[in-house]
């Protein structure tokens, strides 16, 4: 059985999902004076203000921490660049027809690479 998620990836996600969506909430209220009723929501203005890059150098930080115990396991190799070529299959969800791949194929290996 292939193990999908430990505790500690969960645990870097959900910190790196709360940071990211704290900084667009707050980014979007100092962006336009329309929005600024979300720092009203988050606390007000001086402390949104406050927060705002304490919690993106959090955000960053956790990012590189999750960096550093994925980029691994996001390594193209030659399984995937087969997998690649039967994507078709894919799309057709005839999984039986799909070389064999580990924890991650292809398509998130791509998207984390997009990402990062």
């Amino acid at each position: 059985m292939i193990p999908r998620y430990t505790y500690r990836e969960r645990v870097m996600h959900w910190l790196t999902a709360l940071a990211y969506t704290y900084c667009l909430l707050t980014g979007l209220a100092f962006y336009s004076p329309h929005l600024f009723w979300i720092a009203s929501v988050l606390g007000g203005g001086p402390t949104s203000r406050f927060w705002h890059p304490i919690i993106g150098i959090g955000f960053f930080a956790v990012a590189m921490w999750m960096h550093a115990v994925w980029h691994r396991d996001m390594e193209m190799t030659d399984s995937d660049r087969q997998w690649m070529d039967h994507m078709k299959e894919y799309a057709q969800n005839r999984d039986s027809a799909l070389p064999a791949s580990g924890r991650v194929n292809a398509g998130p290996k791509l998207f984390y690479w997009l990402m990062y």
